[in-house]
């Protein structure tokens, strides 16, 4: 899974668990800022042993937020433009972005809705790219755009409706296998009684399709879903979110690797205390949802790139913890077990598949030190392994170390 296994990661962004985003809006509705960062990877391509170039690039980002209510309306946008330069491969250096706008609101009575749009521009992680001898550029795009209502608000019973369009796009060719776009709509029932519990129910369908590649391979797909989620608020300190999916997926006839099953995911956060928390989050999905998997809860942001996989069990946990008013320790672990099926079209023109599986780990050590409301210095060390068992990908081990340091400017 891409974004499990991924350690292209921007220092500035998510340099240190503890960190969180620059850009995140505090109590000021306003706020700009810039940031400087340098990254050390030693296996920048995510190549086999006996194959892997080091590399150091430095990072250079403006960014800005607006977190501004109007009465029972809310406004929230964020955008940041980063400057990525490799000392010794420049062919990568790229000028960045993301973007977000989002709008809720809700009327007197009982209906409630959210918008939101966000973009976001990078070099790709080289983490799952089929061509093992690639050692090009890779600029990858991202775009997501949701719409939610929510009607009954007071009510025990609540219908929720969901539309989502998801897109994930790359500039060089080899990376053609991981576009996607997709999508979706999604309605459901929603039981909330008085008390810590609620339960909902509903279907959801989704189209997608990876424009055609080079092979001629239609890989389009349509998916089923009846949603089963559960809601649940253990104490003032701990929240359980769960969703159990009977899912039907049917590919293209040519591409085949359909799947019929159990898909889901599971969310936990905990505050252990006024100085511990806890995150986790478990997922077992189709590679089409997996390529934007993020746990539920806080900001949601776009979790890129794409993931070819036909299934993919994937576990991220974070915990962070304030060692004093000034100095926060940060600790992240995530696993991914995906399971690969691929098709390609032989010069007879008949279909030839082949299947496999991969595991990927990456645990990442962050500190952050915040000397004033407006100064942050963060620093990171990060380890990832990748053990494949098909050719569709290949092991590699990789380690990352940067920081960076932050300004921001909060006004209201």
């Amino acid at each position: 899974m891409r974004r499990m296994a991924a350690a292209a990661l921007c220092v500035v962004a998510g340099g240190a668990v503890a960190q969180g985003d620059p850009g995140a809006a505090e109590a000021s509705p306003y706020s700009a800022g810039v940031a400087l960062g340098l990254e050390h990877d030693d296996n920048v391509f995510r190549a086999p042993p006996g194959q892997t170039q080091s590399d150091r690039h430095t990072i250079a980002q403006l960014f800005g937020d607006i977190d501004q209510r109007y009465g029972r309306h809310r406004l929230l946008a964020h955008a940041s433009l980063r400057d990525n330069q490799y000392q010794a491969r420049r062919e990568l250096n790229n000028l960045g972005y993301r973007a977000r706008l989002g709008w809720t609101g809700s009327t007197e009575g009982e209906i409630s809705w959210n918008l939101s749009h966000e973009t976001e521009r990078k070099l790709a992680s080289y983490g799952t790219v089929r061509d093992p001898a690639f050692r090009g550029a890779n600029i990858e795009t991202l775009d997501q755009t949701l719409a939610g209502a929510q009607l009954g608000l007071q009510a025990q019973w609540v219908v929720n409706l969901a539309l989502g369009h998801r897109r994930v796009q790359h500039t060089a060719q080899a990376f053609e296998l991981e576009q996607i776009t997709q999508d979706s709509a999604g309605i459901g029932l929603q039981w909330h009684p008085l008390g810590p519990v609620s339960a909902s129910v509903g279907p959801r369908f989704t189209r997608g399709r990876v424009p055609m590649a080079s092979d001629g391979v239609d890989r389009g797909f349509e998916r089923r879903d009846i949603d089963f989620g559960l809601h649940w608020t253990v104490t003032g300190q701990s929240a359980l979110h769960a969703r159990l999916s009977l899912t039907q997926q049917s590919q293209a006839a040519a591409a085949g690797g359909d799947f019929n099953g159990a898909t889901g995911q599971m969310d936990w956060q905990w505050t252990v205390s006024g100085k511990t928390r806890v995150n986790v989050a478990l997922s077992r999905e189709t590679g089409s949802e997996t390529t934007f998997f993020a746990p539920a809860g806080g900001a949601q942001t776009l979790r890129g790139s794409g993931d070819n996989s036909q299934l993919t069990t994937a576990l991220r946990a974070q915990a962070a913890h304030d060692l004093t008013g000034k100095i926060a320790l940060g600790l992240e672990l995530q696993s991914a077990h995906r399971e690969l099926a691929a098709s390609s079209l032989a010069g007879d023109g008949s279909i030839l598949r082949s299947s496999g599986s991969d595991r990927s780990t990456l645990v990442r050590l962050g500190l952050r030190y915040a000397p004033t409301r407006s100064t942050a210095l963060a620093c990171s060390l990060g380890h990832e392994r990748r053990e494949s068992q098909t050719p569709l990908s290949q092991g590699y081990r990789a380690t990352t170390a940067g920081c960076n340091a932050q300004l921001t400017l909060r006004w209201s």
